[in-house]
């Protein structure tokens, strides 16, 4: 497969002095990045954490014990009919 990229000068630069260093081609780094890139799974953008597998703390206090009830608050407390 070819690709071409489009990159600024200090880009270029700074890459042709890297496979200088390292004695290889353009063609190999970018091949190698490109398998790292794609070897390490990229983030999703949705949450991968199963809640109904969760074990939570019994003796951890909820946190609605805080709260003050509907009484408390005047505005929002619609009296029974």
């Amino acid at each position: 497969m070819k690709v071409t990229i489009d990159m600024d000068e200090a880009l270029v630069a700074a890459i042709d002095q890297a496979v200088k260093i390292q004695s290889i081609s353009r063609d190999v780094a970018f091949s190698e990045a490109l398998k790292t890139w794609v070897a390490h799974k990229p983030k999703s953008d949705r949450c991968e954490i199963d809640f109904s597998k969760l074990e939570f703390d019994p003796d951890f206090i909820p946190f609605e014990t805080y709260r003050p009830g509907p009484e408390a608050m005047p505005e929002f407390h619609l009296p029974k009919a």
